[in-house]
């Protein structure tokens, strides 16, 4: 407004009766309006914008901890404990009829183990087993540990020395379930087979925390038709419960990860 005001002078200004022009009284004093409010005009502006763009991104990031927390306040009716704590596809476990046996060449077993600050994988090869989820309710897995990998021949001889598996003497891995129960802690696995896993001729109780993952039939050509289901599981056990190294740089802890494809002929 005061720059307008000061620029229409050129032309002439009525003011109670009579025009004044540039370099009279009132065009200097719309000079000095415009000189104070040019500056506040190119300041307060910008500040403000800056100003409404940090209020509104606070607001989004506030926002969403503020929703989260009244949330976390209600109590957990039986369908947000379902559907917090299960994996969504789930499958019927119950179809599962009868014996079927441990595929190992599409089965798959690998581990990681914290080295310093760094985890450390390798796997394991599946050797033999079998899964009965009717009278018995039991899972029993068989592994070579000749097969153990870490990428790094080195290691992998190291590993298989005495020191660590003495595979010389314990060639084999055995878990084996005595009872399969419905998980309803885990947020992230739906049953728990109980039972000891053996590693270099130490046996210990050890739980694996699973989920059935389905069955279909498939039908091999020569071989003939079967029934083929899937496991995929996780447990955490402590190395030296089994003698396998001493403390030094690595971690006492190796968590195991499984993924069983098991077989049963239809005849």
């Amino acid at each position: 407004a005061w720059d307008n005001a000061k620029k229409s002078f050129e032309k002439g200004v009525l003011i109670n009766g009579e025009m004044f022009y540039k370099k009279s009284e009132p065009h200097k004093a719309s000079v000095t309006g415009d000189t104070v409010g040019d500056p506040f005009k190119d300041t307060s502006g910008p500040s403000m914008n800056i100003l409404i763009k940090l209020m509104s991104i606070v607001s989004l990031v506030i926002a969403p901890y503020i929703a989260a927390e009244k949330i976390l306040k209600q109590p957990l009716t039986e369908s947000t404990t379902v559907a917090t704590v299960k994996p969504h596809n789930e499958k019927n476990i119950e179809e599962l009829i009868g014996v079927y046996d441990v595929d190992g060449a599409h089965s798959a077993v690998d581990f990681s183990i914290k080295h310093i600050v760094t985890n450390t994988k390798g796997s394991i090869s599946v050797d033999s087993g079998w899964v009965n989820l009717q009278s018995d309710k039991k899972i029993y897995i068989q592994m070579d540990v000749n097969t153990l990998s870490t990428q790094n021949s080195y290691r992998d001889k190291s590993l298989k020395d005495e020191g660590f598996f003495n595979v010389a003497k314990y060639p084999k891995i055995i878990f084996e379930s005595s009872e399969i129960v419905r998980d309803t802690v885990s947020k992230e696995f739906n049953f728990t087979a109980k039972g000891q896993i053996t590693i270099k001729g130490i046996t210990k109780a050890a739980n694996i925390a699973f989920n059935y993952v389905g069955v279909e039939l498939k039908d091999m050509g020569e071989d003939g038709k079967f029934n083929v289901g899937g496991f995929e599981g996780k447990t955490v056990i402590n190395r030296l419960d089994y003698g396998i190294g001493d403390s030094g740089s690595l971690g006492e802890n190796v968590t195991i990860n499984l993924n069983l494809e098991v077989m049963q002929a239809v005849k």
